[in-house]
């Protein structure tokens, strides 16, 4: 019997500490998955809201990776692939902008 109280003892302390996450550390993880989906989201709003830009400029795919965002997908000119790239700099301040768009040779 007294095994069996001992074992449990155990098994509850490695139950217990596998679970243990610093609720700090929680914090911080959440901060940074908000900060990112905010850039993005703006971002993305920016382009939606801008009626000079076409649809499939107004739809780019921003993939953000540490302190880097690139944008990926088409545009229709060489001017426009420039925008987006203008706007999103503006808006994602003391991150790197890869313009990784390209420009769609379909008239």
């Amino acid at each position: 019997m007294i095994k069996y109280f001992v074992f449990c003892w155990i098994l509850l302390g490695f139950v217990t500490s596998a679970r243990a996450v610093p609720e700090a550390e929680i914090s911080e993880k959440a901060d940074s998955v908000v900060e990112k989906l905010d850039v993005t989201d703006a971002i993305q709003a920016l382009f939606k809201s801008d009626v000079t830009l076409s649809r499939s400029a107004q739809n780019i795919g921003i993939i953000q990776k540490h302190s880097t965002l690139i944008l990926r997908g088409t545009v229709k000119s060489a001017e426009e692939k420039k925008r987006v790239g203008k706007i999103a700099e503006d808006a994602a301040e003391g991150l790197t902008v890869i313009n990784d768009t390209r420009v769609s040779t379909q008239e």
